[in-house]
């Protein structure tokens, strides 16, 4: 209820202080959109399957991009890096704990503070950070230094396998890159090297973890092609046909000896 409620109106404190004359429809308010029409299409066909909550905060989390995407530009900066990386900071402490305490031939992902989707909900706080910074740094030496800072948290939660949040930071950040001057372009270069190295290391490092895990991920698939084998009938009736079968099993087990017990006339058809 308390969370709820925080989510609630610090959401609704940004809408109020958006600017909405300033607004102009881009391609990413069009990709937006088209999410936004996914879930609305989705509950059309299918309904709400998931719990009230759930949906709650489903809808919470498609509020706050029109509520961030209409801030003014700097209404944010220095103050969300800096809240953001002390989540960070706690949250990658808290995780080095879980993985020196839970550690063994079965660990696959910590469980920080009863959760264990926990350390991905800390990486996605790292990958903004990220984000916001790369649309910042002015210079290759302020580049490695934010490096050097984030090089270990990235590291701590690459340990605790978390996998699809890299993907989407490095597609990010790639995309950050391509929009961004050339003066800017060779610090977010190394913002994503320093990520995809801390990645590989700690893959390394639960390296038999991944190759079991792998295992799951690539199975043998029978190929669609292959024809279907179908029971050979020597009874002279179609399969398909459920009356003609129950029929001639019927027959076939009123001729059988042990049939005796059963009185005549009671199979059903």
């Amino acid at each position: 209820m308390v969370t709820g409620l925080f989510l609630a109106g610090s959401t609704a404190v940004l809408f109020a202080f958006s600017n909405w004359r300033r607004f102009l429809f881009n391609e990413l308010d069009a990709l937006f959109v088209l999410l936004a029409a996914s879930a609305a299409i989705s509950f059309a066909l299918h309904g709400r399957t998931a719990t009230a909550q759930d949906t709650e905060l489903l809808l919470l989390s498609l509020a706050t991009y029109p509520a961030g995407r209409l801030l003014q530009k700097g209404d944010f900066g220095r103050s969300f890096v800096w809240t953001t990386s002390i989540i960070v900071a706690f949250g990658m402490l808290a995780t080095v704990y879980a993985l020196v305490t839970q550690w063994g031939d079965y660990l696959s992902k910590p469980v920080v503070f009863g959760y264990g989707h926990a350390a991905t909900v800390f990486l996605l706080s790292l990958g903004f950070a990220l984000i916001a910074i790369a649309a910042q740094l002015p210079d290759i030496r302020r580049a490695r230094i934010v490096c050097a800072i984030f090089a270990l948290p990235t590291f701590v939660f690459s340990v605790s396998l978390v996998r699809f949040i890299f993907v989407a930071l490095m597609a990010s950040l790639y995309v950050a890159a391509r929009k961004a001057p050339a003066s800017h372009r060779r610090s977010i270069l190394t913002l994503m090297m320093m990520v995809a190295l801390a990645t590989s290391a700690g893959i390394l490092v639960r390296y038999d973890t991944w190759e079991i895990l792998g295992k799951y991920i690539i199975s043998d698939a029978v190929s669609a092609e292959e024809p279907v084998w179908t029971p050979e009938v020597r009874c002279g009736v179609t399969i398909n046909n459920s009356i003609g079968v129950r029929t001639v099993l019927k027959g076939r087990g009123q001729g059988n000896p042990a049939s005796r017990i059963f009185r005549a006339g009671t199979w059903p058809i």
